[in-house]
């Protein structure tokens, strides 16, 4: 019977030491995939805010990567200020967790949706953003993909939408134009300018290939 009861502690120690063997592999596994996506998700932003322009290191700082790339695609930055706000309220019973999670898909769907279309996808691009981050990240940042300027999802919060980003963008294009003709029509005058030359006698036009006045015959220097 004393060896029952050996036997049986010697089991159940043998049992629970296996079982934290196998918990503490499982936690280094999750740490571990958990770093890859964090290192992948990082790669990617890097790459993306250079595109637009912006300095690769921004992808590293906690929320100022994210209001960076509010800025970078058209959102609202407010929305990291609201998304905290609306955590801590959370603790309400029942309209706490509703009120968090609609605000976390809103965000969610503007956010991805903006980065799809600032940077030439199609909105449904946006499904890929959402639920496998790292992966569409390094499909803007290390590929083909150009980023075209801010195109955020119509936002009903704060009132903004593609539209408006597309008439700046409109006018600036216009803009650049117009002073893209007053440099040519200066040119042009500055070559007419240098293709004709006046009699110093009596002062009547004359091209520059002329050696004699076409209205007093005098001689041109």
């Amino acid at each position: 019977m004393y060896n029952d009861v050996y036997d049986y502690g010697y089991n159940a120690s043998s049992t629970q030491e296996v079982a934290g063997a196998v918990l503490l592999s499982l936690l280094a596994v999750i740490f571990i995939i958990l770093f890859i996506v964090s290192v992948l998700v990082i790669i990617g932003r890097w790459k993306m805010y250079e595109k637009a322009g912006e300095k690769g290191w921004k992808a590293l700082i906690p929320i100022y990567n994210d209001v960076v790339l509010c800025q970078i695609v058209g959102v609202n930055p407010w929305w990291i200020l609201i998304l905290f706000s609306v955590s801590m309220f959370s603790i309400i019973p029942i309209i706490g967790p509703i009120l968090s999670f609609a605000s976390y898909i809103y965000f969610a769907v503007l956010i991805n949706v903006s980065i799809s279309r600032s940077y030439g996808k199609e909105d449904s691009f946006a499904i890929g953003l959402i639920f496998l981050k790292p992966i569409f990240y390094l499909i803007l940042g290390a590929g083909k993909s150009k980023y075209i300027g801010k195109r955020p999802m119509n936002d009903f919060i704060f009132k903004t939408s593609s539209s408006s980003n597309e008439n700046i963008n409109q006018n600036s294009v216009n803009t650049n134009q117009n002073n893209q003709t007053v440099n040519n029509n200066v040119e042009n005058t500055n070559q007419n300018n240098e293709n004709t030359k006046y009699c110093s006698t009596c002062g009547q036009k004359v091209s520059t290939d002329a050696k004699f006045c076409t209205n007093c015959g005098n001689k041109l220097m």
